[in-house]
């Protein structure tokens, strides 16, 4: 489903103008609290995240996503510190640890997310943050920061509105509010 969608398109909207304002909160985010750090996307799609990244910086970059069409679109672009794998990032396991974790609009996708969240904190460094970006429109997407602010230390939450979408972005970490 995932390879036939991005194969025709599907997803290119999120490199529009109308999704801009919740990267530049994640980026914002990342860039505040962990400058010149190491990025881990969970469920990075076509990259678009990381081309936020770019033009910021930082030391490197992973990204994994389950479909292979959108990760091959990143091969033969992606700079030396970067790299991105077409994996089930339920059961993905990064090598080393990393500054910043995001789940940029993915957390929701998993079966059992709050386990995911729990299994990514393993390669968390110390001090490192991790970022959750949501569409709030969706009920499940709701319920499940909800969860994830009451059960983790929350640093900062940011709720953005961008035309007719309404988006949740919440920077967890050891460095709570």
């Amino acid at each position: 489903m995932w390879d036939e969608q991005y194969g025709r398109g599907r997803w290119s909207f999120l490199s529009g103008i109308e999704e801009m304002a919740h990267y530049a909160v994640i980026v914002g985010y990342a860039t505040f609290l962990k400058p010149d750090s190491s990025v881990l996307d969970v469920g990075c799609g076509a990259g678009v995240l990381h081309e936020r990244f770019s033009v910021v910086g930082y030391r490197r970059y992973t990204g994994v996503d389950i479909s292979q069409v959108a990760v091959e679109s990143l091969q033969d672009t992606a700079p030396p510190h970067a790299s991105f794998h077409a994996f089930d990032a339920a059961t993905f396991t990064p090598e080393g640890r990393y500054d910043v974790i995001v789940f940029n609009e993915s957390i929701t996708y998993f079966a059992d997310p709050l386990a995911v969240f729990a299994r990514y904190q393993q390669f968390l460094s110390p001090g490192g943050i991790v970022i959750v970006s949501c569409h709030v429109q969706s009920p499940r997407a709701r319920a499940i920061l909800r969860r994830l602010e009451r059960e983790n230390a929350v640093i900062d939450a940011t709720d953005i509105t961008q035309g007719r979408t309404s988006w949740r972005c919440v920077a967890f970490g050891d460095q709570a509010r």
